[in-house]
């Protein structure tokens, strides 16, 4: 009985045909059924009904995944732990982050990754989307907000701060921002990304908030773009640091209130890093954490 088999069959399980199975491992439909044929011969048992009109596991087959499932993780993790004992990081590495976060903090991180670990094959899967890691086979996810909950191990990557920035050209050619107040004045350009709100909250050096209604008559759902128009003077926008830091130090952008911390959600947030599992972290998803945590330490 081979262990390929075995794998295939828990697949079969989880996907419910033969046809997602293949198409997801890039082979032949008729590969999988072989090998699904070859392992009931056997066992001796059928583990599927296969008609031209059905196709469901036996109550055989369903007891026999119910036992095994685990079981194949568990050769699967064995033989991982083997590999990574002597190796160094190589095959394919799963990173999924939002598209500004990729555009703007790990594209530029790329080269000295493949420099130092030239047999890795990284594959940034970038989406404004939350992906599950789980069924989309990610390694690691990155997530920007306040600490995430959840089943998956987190680690904190980078503090993030916000910055109210305008462009020189819109500063001098609207009424002056010394207070957070005089915000609600202005034409921002804001965000309509869940969990962000029009009422921005500011923090002075005493510790007093204040909450300001923010209006604006352009929306932009996607923060590179936003960026875009906040350097062209089309209005004060909310950035986080990881985004206008160049922009602040070469002069195309401006902080307003820089005497204040500001956020449209809470203070508390930062970039973390997730990954599945906390018993066994592969050398490729673990040197990968460590260059991110070196390159981007404060």
């Amino acid at each position: 009985m081979k262990i390929a088999h075995l794998e295939l069959f828990r697949d079969v399980m989880r996907e419910g045909n033969f046809t997602g199975v293949a198409r997801r491992r890039g082979i032949d439909p008729s590969a999988v059924s072989r090998a699904i044929t070859t392992l009931e011969s056997d066992l001796g048992i059928r583990l599927f009904e296969r008609t031209t009109r059905r196709f469901a596991p036996t109550e055989a087959g369903r007891i026999y995944y119910a036992q095994t499932d685990s079981l194949i993780e568990e050769l699967e993790l064995a033989a991982a732990r083997a590999r990574d004992a002597t190796a160094a990081p190589a095959g394919q590495l799963r990173v999924t982050a939002s598209i500004a976060f990729g555009c703007e903090v790990l594209s530029p991180l790329v080269a000295g990754l493949r420099e130092r670990y030239p047999a890795l094959a990284l594959e940034l899967v970038l989406s404004d989307r939350p992906l599950d890691l789980v069924n989309e086979r990610l390694d690691v996810a990155i997530r920007l907000g306040p600490a995430p909950t959840g089943d998956l191990v987190r680690r904190r990557l980078m503090t993030v701060r916000h910055r109210v920035c305008a462009s020189p050209a819109w500063i001098a050619a609207n009424a002056r921002v010394t207070l957070p107040a005089d915000l609600s004045h202005c034409d921002c350009v804001r965000f309509p990304f869940p969990g962000f709100s029009d009422r921005w909250r500011f923090r002075d050096a005493e510790g007093t908030l204040e909450e300001v209604t923010v209006s604006g008559s352009l929306v932009v759902s996607n923060a590179l773009a936003a960026k875009r128009c906040i350097l062209d003077g089309l209005g004060p926008g909310l950035l986080a640091d990881w985004m206008s830091a160049r922009e602040l130090a070469d002069g195309t952008l401006v902080e307003l209130l820089p005497a204040y911390a500001v956020t449209a959600t809470v203070f508390e947030t930062a970039a973390w890093i997730l990954y599945p599992s906390r018993s066994y972290i592969p050398t490729k998803v673990r040197c990968f954490i460590d260059y991110l945590a070196d390159k981007l330490a404060p």
